[in-house]
């Protein structure tokens, strides 16, 4: 008796009958029945091979991968990765699908990674396949944020540091450079005990700033690291001073050197006696009136700078602090350029606007100790007619007045009595 079991035969148990029969008169026979069981015998997973990959930081590496199990019925398949893959990389237990998006800190290297089946037979068997992905150093592995601040002349300010970063660095040094000379007595202060900081005069307007972790420490992830220092002179000219860096350089914890750095300058504005009208960075570009406070300004605005273009006042703000920032659009040119202009203390400023409440209320804006006449009119003619609405003395500098709504438009203005 001779059977070459298959897959599908096992597991099983089959009833097999052997007869014998003779050739005599009349023939004769005899018959025995057995009982054969077939094993199941699990068969090692089927994985395809995986071909090498070469990609920049910050692209999608991804595939599924091929893998088959020759056992009747198919036993069940997972994937894994083996320990020692980079950091980001996955794939999908059930479906085999991989994922890589290597980070700025993960380029220039070359990554072997191998990947696994396994069945769930008894016992489970598993089959692997290594591949290597090469990733080419395209993006930053640090960037380096300067703050923006503003002081009045003559007094001191700071503007914090701040590194992000996947990487995990020990030491970060870069080549701080200052426009104009208006800041005096730079120090680079630390934030924190974890990191030492350095300040090291290169030439005019040059400075060479460096970071070092503390023992067992690393610089990684988004932190501020320090804070620049300064004083200013008292002076009547008002200057926006830029914090370019440069010449970045950073050692890993593990000592490898990098230097594809990038850094995003900051910005000192230096208030003197003149207004600084600022296009804020946002999507959507505001406005930020740089001023002393208690100062009212005019903000002006027109289409072109050629003579023939006629500034045209916009709006008109007092500032409590020492800027503020205006929503845009004002005017609704595509092309329009604005320019903040200082009104005289003795004009009183008036600004309509809704409250949170959603009351409709007048910001009246003046010299404090003097009267202040709200008058309306429904039309703004020569011949119009303005009835008096209020009448009160500044205390705070700037007042709110209550509008009582109504269905006829009106228009009002403010006048020192």
């Amino acid at each position: 008796l001779r059977w070459l079991t298959s897959e599908v035969d096992g597991p099983g148990r089959y009833q097999i009958t052997v007869r014998v029969t003779d050739n005599g008169l009349p023939p004769l026979s005899d018959e025995q029945s057995i009982w054969i069981s077939v094993l199941e015998t699990n068969e090692v997973p089927r994985l395809a091979p995986i071909s090498d990959a070469s990609l920049d930081e910050g692209r999608l590496l991804e595939f599924a991968a091929d893998a088959r199990d020759t056992d009747w019925p198919a036993n069940k398949l997972t994937y894994s990765l083996e320990p020692g893959y980079p950091p980001g990389a996955s794939v999908d237990p059930v479906t085999g699908l991989f994922r890589w998006r290597p980070g700025p800190a993960q380029g220039p290297s070359t990554n072997s990674i191998t990947l696994t089946v396994t069945d769930n037979g008894a016992p489970p068997l598993r089959a692997s396949q290594t591949f290597t992905v090469v990733v080419n150093d395209t993006q930053s592995d640090f960037i380096v944020l300067c703050g923006i601040t503003n002081v009045l002349a003559g007094e001191a300010g700071s503007v914090p540091i701040q590194l992000d970063t996947r990487a995990d660095l020990r030491q970060l040094a870069f080549e701080l450079r200052l426009t104009g000379n208006r800041l005096l007595d730079l120090q680079l202060a630390p934030v924190s005990g974890d990191v030492a900081t350095s300040l090291q005069p290169l030439g005019a307007g040059r400075w060479r700033c460096q970071f070092d972790a503390a023992q067992g420490q690393v610089l990684s992830g988004s932190l501020t690291i320090g804070n620049l220092m300064f004083s200013t002179e008292p002076d009547p000219r008002s200057e926006v001073i830029t914090i370019g860096m440069g010449g970045f350089e950073a050692v890993r914890s593990g000592g490898q050197v990098i230097t594809h750095g990038q850094g995003r300058h900051g910005l000192v504005f230096v208030i003197g006696d003149q207004p600084i009208l600022y296009v804020g960075p946002e999507s959507a570009h505001p406005l930020v009136l740089y001023g002393r406070p208690g100062h009212t300004y005019d903000i002006q605005s027109r289409s072109g700078l050629m003579p023939s273009k006629s500034w045209a006042s916009t709006r008109q703000t007092r500032l409590d602090g020492t800027y503020a920032i205006l929503e845009r659009p004002l005017p609704a040119e595509p092309i329009v350029f604005h320019r903040a202009v200082e009104t005289p203390d003795e004009r009183p400023t008036l600004e309509i606007r809704r409250s949170t409440a959603g009351q409709l209320e007048l910001l009246v804006a003046a010299i404090i100790g003097r009267e202040v006449v709200i008058e309306s009119a429904d039309g703004w003619t020569p011949d119009a007619t303005w009835t008096e609405e209020k009448r009160f003395e500044v205390e705070h500098g700037i007042e709110i007045i209550q509008i009582n709504p109504s269905a006829a438009i009106r228009f009002y203005r403010a006048r020192i009595e």
